[in-house]
């Protein structure tokens, strides 16, 4: 319910925005998510299936709705919500429904879309509850609707506590983007890991220099539509 208000006051803080305000200050709205990438464990048919739904429950529960074609949300994630809830014996599904015209108000709510991308990571279809990941992300979706098992790559890490360095991730979510919602402006508005507080930063000029290779491989050869890169630093998150 908490992701599904935000959704709707951005929509109304932009049409707010477009209406009182555009006119005079000719300024850009956006939202910002959190883009990792995932990429299936193997070329099993259910590892593949487990990644689509990793991505559309990461980046697609908040930018489908908006940046969508026929917008709300995700038709992979309402359907394994709305069969879990039923399930569950629940009165109503468990992920809130939009009414039409706030589909419509929702649609193409945004100038650009922020991506703070960090790492990327293997998916994995999870056989029960047990299975335990190599990490957890903090997230609000029940375990049992996901049935994902994300596992790290065997690439170095940025630093002692932080996830992979994975630069060939950057240039897949972008092209992710392109290729599902219709090639929209993008802002990197954050990349890179935290230190571990040297001075001779050398696995931070790596990350970046190979992070910036494949941006600008999506950039040149993919054609994605990235206009502007923040480095993660003292400004912390946006």
């Amino acid at each position: 319910m908490a992701a599904h208000n935000i959704i709707r006051a951005h929509a109304k803080a932009y049409r707010l925005y477009q209406r009182e305000f555009k006119g005079k200050q000719n300024g850009k709205v956006g939202f910002t998510i959190l883009g990792e990438f995932a990429m299936p464990f193997n070329d099993d048919e259910e590892n593949k299936r487990a990644t689509e739904i990793i991505l559309q429950f990461f980046i697609g529960w908040f930018v489908h709705p908006v940046l969508s074609k026929n917008g709300d949300y995700p038709p992979l994630m309402r359907e394994i919500i709305d069969r879990n809830s039923m399930d569950e014996k629940r009165k109503r599904s468990r992920l809130p429904y939009f009414t039409p015209e706030e589909i419509e108000e929702i649609k193409g709510s945004t100038d650009f879309l922020g991506v703070n991308h960090y790492t990327t990571y293997l998916a994995k279809m999870r056989r029960n509850f047990t299975d335990k990941n190599e990490f957890s992300i903090k997230t609000p979706i029940p375990e049992h609707d996901l049935m994902v098992e994300l596992l790290y790559l065997s690439t170095r890490k940025g630093s002692v506590e932080n996830p992979k360095v994975v630069p060939f991730g950057l240039r897949g979510i972008l092209n992710f983007i392109k290729t599902n919602y219709n090639n929209p402006p993008v802002f990197i508005t954050e990349n890179g890991f935290e230190d571990s507080g040297k001075i001779d930063d050398y696995n931070r000029i790596h990350y970046h220099q190979e992070y910036m290779s494949e941006l600008l491989k999506a950039i040149h050869i993919d054609k994605c539509n990235v206009f502007g890169y923040t480095v993660w630093s003292f400004l912390d998150s946006f």
